[in-house]
């Protein structure tokens, strides 16, 4: 409990017993009125001054500890002198473009890799002659999915981050697709000749990674061979509905989903049509546009969210959106299909009328595409078809007869075949996959027949063939379309699309970060705004069947989002440019924190690609250390070992190079000896072949050890100093490092603590001494802290050296400590800056931990003697923890320190979970800005019994599909197999919640007697589960000053009056200190600054307000809906009864599937 300070007034001195009784009565009195005395609340103004006061002291002490002036200081002029380096002005123009040149001419190796797969699956198509007789033993291939039970042999490899092998490639095939399918049996047979060419494009860039064949049969062929990992309970991969896949093959299109809601379709034929709208929905992909239309009586849009355009992007969160509202469709009245056609063609005719559409491009402008599905009718609404779509015919129709019921279906077959569509049938859900991949085929028609080059690159994504979080983390795939040049062929679909993988982090490493330093960043987006790579964004490592879809605009923090919406649509016409934000709010790699800094971007263009790259620099980097003599390899000296410290260094790519052209057979890690031995073995050839960039790095590494050989003395030297000061337990006045300090040890006024007393203090509390460096090297003393800095090595991702250089003054937090735990520490750390009188250029970030009760102990000394000497006696200070309470919190809202012993109050908390009454004033009164974004990759855990274990009736196969098998051309296709394979084996064995919405069981921080938030422990098995998180960070609003009064907090709960409050700036640092009345006894409305879920419904909110404002996207594709010679008539499968004395042996058949696959998932 902290001290209270004495109330009695001076008279009290005067009281004596040998006095006459009336002045003992008098001084009596004087007492009682003197303890009477109102006691003063201070205004903001009272407070600044104590603050100011403590902002002296805080940077008089640390700057002593950390030797910020003279030590750093002049190691770096001795150094700058021994290395020979100028510093030069960063051009961020010149810097993007080159940067621009070296990634063009990676990516167009990929792509000149690309094209010999193509030339060479082309080849190998047109070699090879059908064989209508292959069985399925005679083709030998690699089964993915099956890859231990063949004992094929898998070795670990560091460049793919999982057991591969490179003899050969393997195949997956959809689990709904049977593999001895006469098509199938023939792709594999002449696909396996692509392995020598995959072979031969490994072998001439070895920096290659997955290479793949996605046939348009259904299987997908990936070299190098690896095990196939299956993404949830059952295998749902087809790679005909990937992103790229899709992509490659096709045009972009505007599609209308007209769902019949009728009467007639309450129920199994209702619940398929659902299911087949999702499953269409995943055919599409960012450079589609979509909306979905039910009808009956009457034609409106399904989504209230979309119903003010005909069509929205058919991106991740928009179609996950529709996917909800169509789960809510119901059946009733009667279907009118005039109404729903008219409907539709009235909103293409709209949509292409509106001029404001054109501005932003919004929409494909390519393919216009109507799918409708219904259980059948007689109705074939030939009169808006000739009044709409002939003899043009622009739009494709494509029809889908759903369920199992008898209805007619010759007009629905007629809709598709008179508009250039197709028409299937889906009688049960094992159909669905099967079926809606019908359209795809026609689509790609177009494409097929002109055989044009058609080099698409696509948004980042995670690929289905990497282990999940094994660390390759997202990609683009740059494919091309495989086309049929076989002679007499019809040529009407592509053979498959080709694709390689490219990962984002092969493209951000090239990113300069000598010349931009640690702070700044590059990145990338595509045409429509959507990030290729960025720092900020997410990479989940677990595999999503969509690419995310995250725009710039949701990754970067700006002040002012006009400013930075210049800055994305700018890219996205394209060009060179450059432009400066003022606002940046760059967001600090632990997501806890934003920095508010100006900064330039420039950007271009990647050549032969359609993604813009952008640099950002932080104004104050306006120059960087250039090393002139860099023709020889530096020699790091070993005196590291002096001292005492841990040297450790930042773990780049290009020293793991040097590892590999060494002799050396030492193992490269963290400590600077092991790169010491290194370098002795390296010989001058490799050191040559090491690119201007790596040579300045290295270089200015072993600047960096010199400079850090000297800090280490200097900490040696601050650890062992007496101490001198002035000040006493409560009073820290001319605290110094000084054992000369004149001082007067026998003045009773001063308080004089001696050397020996003082250098206990330091070395208790003094934890941690550091230096970290732009060369990579950090400096820790003592060595044995080193694990301490495991996670901050690498300076380019460390929080508290991008914070350092990203602010004036002391960067100061503190650590949460655990529950039961006393307390952690205090970082305080801020840049280190060469200047002259032409540039300032931070070079280094210097700091300390110390103990967090000695912190506490230090500042509230100060300010108890601020106070004292200013004489304000009768005023509220921090010594009052009784009344009040004092807060020190850090820019982010963060406690670092105050005057509560009470748990609830522990430091590293933030305050709007701790005094959430309180917060809300700072946030209101625009004391802390709030930068929100969204993260619409974020997983939820949920209990796996939230979704219905029970098997719906949509799921038991009917007579109906019974029926439909006893006809020769289902028996004899793949559909046969989709429905023994993959329905039968989901209803007697499936997952149920691949066809049900799970609850939404993502429960909010549970709070335990006011301590903090704590897991919620049960015994429920949790699974994945998607979900959009909010994610919030707050900052000091720039250039806010304190209100010079007392502020009031809404009265508590408990209590009749508000609470006051009065705030002050502790100067050269991010802090700021309140003294407010106690917190109420019970808090509502905490302010979690975790990512915490939203609700489904402000997840509508948030997506029903970007469709309204769509951004700004430029069409990058060629657009390929018609040819001439397109061949329309073949618009449906053919459906011919088998013969009676055929019927009961396919039923038996069908049953004995049924029943083997019983027995052997048993």
């Amino acid at each position: 409990m902290m001290r209270t300070k004495p109330r009695l007034s001076r008279c009290t001195n005067m009281a004596a017993w040998e006095r006459s009784r009336i002045a003992l009565v008098a001084c009596v009195l004087c007492s009682l009125l003197g303890q009477a005395a109102p006691v003063d609340f201070p205004n903001s103004s009272r407070v600044q001054t104590w603050t100011e006061n403590l902002g002296y002291k805080l940077r008089k002490l640390l700057d002593t500890l950390n030797g910020y002036h003279t030590p750093l200081d002049s190691s770096y002029k001795t150094a700058s002198q021994k290395f020979d380096f100028e510093f030069k002005p960063v051009e961020p123009q010149m810097l993007v473009k080159r940067m621009a040149e070296n990634l063009s001419t990676m990516l167009s190796e990929k792509m000149d890799s690309l094209w010999k797969l193509v030339e060479a699956a082309e080849a190998a198509a047109l070699n090879y002659t059908y064989n209508s007789n292959l069985k399925k033993g005679e083709v030998s291939y690699c089964n993915a999915k099956d890859m231990l039970q063949a004992n094929i042999s898998l070795q670990d490899n560091g460049h793919f981050k999982q057991a591969v092998n490179f003899n050969f490639s393997c195949v997956h095939i959809p689990v709904e697709i049977y593999d001895g399918d006469i098509d199938i049996l023939n792709g594999l047979q002449w696909t396996a000749a692509l392995d020598e060419q995959f072979k031969k494009n490994f072998q001439r860039d070895p920096q290659m990674l997955w290479q793949f064949f996605g046939c348009q049969t259904g299987f997908m062929r990936t070299y190098p061979a690896s095990k196939w990992n299956t993404h949830g309970d059952v295998d749902l991969f087809d790679v005909r509905r990937q992103s790229w896949y899709t992509q490659g093959s096709s045009s972009p299109k505007d599609m209308m989903i007209l769902i019949d809601t009728s009467g007639s379709t309450h129920g199994q034929a209702l619940q398929l049509m659902k299911n087949a709208v999702k499953s269409i929905l995943d055919t599409l992909g960012e450079n589609d546009f979509v909306n979905i239309v039910q009808f009956a009586q009457e034609a409106k849009y399904v989504s209230t969210c979309f119903n003010h355009t005909p069509f929205v992007q058919a991106n991740y969160r928009n179609k996950k959106q529709l996917e909800r509202d169509v789960d809510s469709l119901k059946a009733l009245g009667q279907a009118d299909y005039e109404k729903g056609l008219r409907f539709a063609f009235e909103k293409f005719k709209e949509f292409t009328e509106n001029q404001t559409h054109n501005d932003l491009n919004v929409g494909a402008n390519c393919n216009k595409v109507i799918i409708l599905l219904t259980d059948g009718g007689t109705d074939n609404a030939e009169e808006v078809f000739k009044e709409y779509n002939w003899p043009n015919k622009s739009v494709r129709v494509f029809t889908y007869a759903v369920g199992p019921t008898a209805t007619p279906v010759a007009a629905i077959r007629w809709m598709a075949c008179a508009n250039r569509g197709y028409f299937s049938q889906i009688p049960a859900m094992g159909a669905i996959r099967a079926r809606v991949q019908d359209y795809l085929e026609v689509m790609g028609r177009p494409l097929a027949l002109k055989s044009v080059e058609h080099t698409q690159w696509t948004s980042s994504h995670i690929t289905p063939v990497n282990e999940e979080n094994s660390g390759l983390g997202m990609m683009t795939t740059v494919t091309l379309p495989v086309y049929n040049k076989t002679l007499g062929s019809s040529n009407q679909t592509i053979l498959g699309v080709m694709g390689i993988d490219v990962p984002t982090l092969e493209l951000s490493k090239r990113t300069p970060y000598v010349q931009i330093g640690p702070a700044g960043y590059s990145f990338a987006i595509n045409p429509n705004g959507y990030a290729v790579f960025h720092p900020n964004l997410k990479n989940t490592g677990r595999y999503m069947k969509d690419p995310p879809n995250i725009d710039l605009m949701e990754l970067e923090l700006q002040h002012d989002e006009g400013e930075l919406l210049t800055l994305r649509n700018r890219m996205i016409e394209g060009g060179e440019s450059l432009i400066e934000l003022n606002n940046t709010l760059f967001l600090s790699p632990d997501k806890k924190y934003v920095s508010l800094q100006s900064a330039q971007y420039a950007f271009t263009n990647i050549s032969n690609t359609t993604f813009r790259l952008g640099l950002t620099v932080p104004n104050f980097r306006q120059y960087y250390p250039h090393f002139k003599r860099v023709s020889s390899r530096p020699d790091i000296s070993d005196q590291h070992s002096l001292g005492g410290s841990a040297f450790l260094i930042a773990p780049w790519e290009y020293l793991g190079t040097l590892l590999e052209d060494s002799k050396s057979n030492v193992k490269l890690n963290s400590k600077l000896a092991s790169l010491v031995e290194v370098l002795s073995t390296l010989n001058s050839t490799s050191y040559e072949a090491m690119t201007e960039d790596q040579k300045q790095l290295l270089h200015h590494l072993a600047m960096d050890v010199q400079i850090g050989i000297e800090a280490s003395k200097y900490f040696n030297v601050i650890k062992n100093t007496h101490i001198n000061s002035s000040a006493n337990d409560n009073s820290t006045e001319n605290y110094t490092i000084d054992c000369d300090s004149s001082a007067n040890a026998n003045s009773a006024e001063n308080h004089t603590i001696d050397c020996e007393s003082m250098h206990g203090f330091i070395l208790s509390n003094l934890l941690v001494h550091f230096v970290a460096m732009n060369g990579g090297l950090t400096v820790v003393y003592p060595a044995s802290a080193e694990s301490q800095f495991e996670k901050d090595l690498d300076i380019t991702n460390s929080t508290y050296y991008k914070r350092s250089m990203l602010t004036d003054g002391y960067i100061i937090t503190a650590d949460q400590v655990g529950y039961n735990e006393t307390h952690g520490a205090v970082t305080a750390s801020r840049s280190v800056s060469i200047a002259n009188a032409s540039y300032k250029h931070p070079v280094a970030v210097t700091g300390v931990k110390l103990d967090a009760g000695a912190v506490q102990k230090y500042v509230l000394g100060i300010l108890n003697q601020t106070i004292i000497g200013g004489k304000h006696t009768n005023t509220l200070t921090c010594d009052d923890d009784d009344l009040v309470v004092c807060y020190l919190l850090d820019d982010g809202g963060f406690i670092v320190l105050t005057n509560q012993d009470n748990q609830t109050f522990q430091p590293g908390k933030f305050l709007g979970e701790v005094d959430p009454e309180m917060w809300g004033v700072l946030v209101t009164e625009e004391v802390y800005s709030r930068a929100v974004e969204y993260d619409f990759q974020a997983t939820c855990k949920v209990p796996k019994d939230t979704v219905s274990a029970g098997y719906r009736s949509f799921l038991v196969p009917s007579v109906d599909v019974m029926f439909e098998a006893l006809t020769t051309s289902w028996w004899t296709s793949r559909v046969a197999w989709a429905f023994t394979s993959f329905n039968i084996y989901n209803w007697l064995f499936g997952s149920a919640d691949m066809y049900a919405e799970g609850a939404d069981c993502c429960p909010s921080p549970a709070y335990k007697d006011g301590l903090g938030t704590v897991d919620v422990e049960d015994d429920v098995q949790k699974e994945d589960e998607d979900c959009v998180k909010a994610v919030q960070q707050f900052y000091l609003r720039p250039g806010w000053t304190p209100p010079p009064e007392v502020m009031n907090i809404t009265a508590c709960v408990d209590r009749q009056t508000s609470r006051r409050m009065s705030i002050g700036a502790v100067n050269y640092t991010n802090l700021v200190l309140i003294l407010a009345d106690l917190p109420c006894d019970t808090r509502t409305g905490r302010v979690c600054p975790e990512p915490s879920k939203i609700s489904e419904e402000e997840e509508q909110t948030l997506v029903c307000e970007l469709s309204r404002h769509p951004r700004k996207r430029v069409l990058s594709y060629g657009c390929y809906d018609n040819d001439p010679n397109e061949d329309d008539s073949k618009c449906d499968a053919a459906t011919m009864p088998l013969p009676r004395s055929l019927s009961f042996t396919a039923a038996c058949v069908a049953l004995i599937t049924v029943w083997l696959l019983t027995g052997e998932h048993r």
